[in-house]
């Protein structure tokens, strides 16, 4: 095989590989830029049966229907309780795992501050 003819080829070869896409055999996945869809309707809290308030003992069920296009990582509820500048994030888990509900359980123990505790914020992370 002559010099040109060998050369004529690498050109070829090179000219081939030149035009290929640089992303070639790579999948990207479409970014998923849509929050998690919160139903503020849902919220509901549980108390003890016969009881309006807590105390030491006892504890409150926090439930919230979460949704997204994807999984949702995690979701809490963030409580304060303004009087005693106390707060706390209370996570939630899902209930069932086909069902969009998340549960939480927020216990009054010894260090508990007294007084009124509010939700300020309920976030969901995908």
């Amino acid at each position: 095989m002559g010099k040109r003819r060998l050369m004529a080829i690498m050109i070829v070869v090179m000219m081939v590989f030149a035009m290929m896409p640089k992303s070639a055999g790579m999948v990207q996945a479409a970014a998923d830029i849509t929050p998690p869809n919160i139903d503020i309707s849902t919220l509901s809290m549980t108390l003890p049966e016969g009881k309006d308030s807590l105390t030491v003992g006892d504890s409150a069920t926090f439930s919230i229907k979460a949704t997204d296009e994807s999984d949702i990582q995690y979701t809490y509820i963030y409580l304060k309780n303004r009087s005693a500048n106390k707060d706390c994030y209370l996570y939630l888990k899902k209930k069932i795992e086909t069902e969009d509900v998340w549960e939480g359980e927020f216990k009054v123990e010894d260090q508990t501050a007294s007084g009124d505790w509010s939700i300020v914020n309920i976030v969901s992370r995908d």
